[in-house]
């Protein structure tokens, strides 16, 4: 009697056990199986990466026209800047460039060199939108004044080198996979020089992975306009 009931007893908990190992690996075949539903790889389309600006690693070229809204001096001028960003950590990155800007007007021949570097903080509040802060400090040559009396002669000559500041503000916009609007305002001050407040809009097109083209109308509080194109290769 106590024979059968063991028997008994030990095929009840084989039984149980046999059940228990078949839920376990019912429900381990189902979850692998969900897994690539739940997480696609990148190669699917639906999850490629968004081309952005903010925090990517690249370096930039940029060339634009300037022209000047005024009565007297300089009417237009170009500008040239090449920069870096580098991402810190998310939502961080470290900037530095360089620019120089040059009128021409009669006996006159204004420049101006910059040497800047500092961060941008971004926060991503969606997929599309992002705003940012920023804030460069540097020093600001400024060869200002080369001018000449009507016989040719030079007269006078100004030039100075002053510490100067950038701050800004602005969003980026992911309207297309590989296209990026970022309107910005800025203030920047060269010591005893010049402080102005600038407002535009860059716009980023990724080519391939590793380029992007853009191109960047602005406008400052004089209405002086400037159009500046570039290439970022990024790595």
């Amino acid at each position: 009697m106590k024979s059968a009931l063991l028997t008994k007893s030990l095929l009840a908990a084989a039984a149980l056990g046999l059940g228990f190992l078949s839920s376990s690996a019912s429900a381990q075949t189902a979850t692998t199986a969900a897994a690539p539903e739940a997480a696609p790889t990148a190669g699917t389309g639906s999850t490629d990466p968004a081309y952005g600006m903010l925090g990517t690693r690249y370096v930039g070229v940029d060339y634009g026209y300037l022209r000047f809204d005024q009565p007297r001096g300089p009417q237009s001028g170009h500008e040239f800047d090449a920069y870096y960003n580098q991402p810190l950590r998310p939502g961080l990155d470290f900037t530095a460039g360089i620019s120089d800007a040059s009128t021409g007007y009669f006996g006159t021949r204004p420049r101006t060199d910059q040497l800047l570097a500092g961060l941008t903080a971004d926060q991503p509040v969606n997929s599309w939108f992002k705003p940012f802060l920023s804030g460069q400090a540097g020093i600001a040559f400024e060869r200002d004044a080369e001018l000449f009396s009507s016989s040719g002669i030079l007269s006078e000559r100004n030039s100075s080198d002053n510490f100067d500041y950038v701050l800004a503000a602005g969003a980026e916009f992911q309207v297309l996979r590989a296209l990026v609007i970022t309107p910005f305002a800025s203030y920047q001050e060269i010591h005893q020089f010049s402080h102005d407040w600038e407002y535009g809009a860059k716009v980023s097109y990724r080519i391939v992975p590793r380029v992007s083209v853009s191109l960047t109308p602005e406008i400052d509080q004089h209405h002086n306009l400037g159009y500046l194109a570039g290439v970022n290769f990024h790595f």
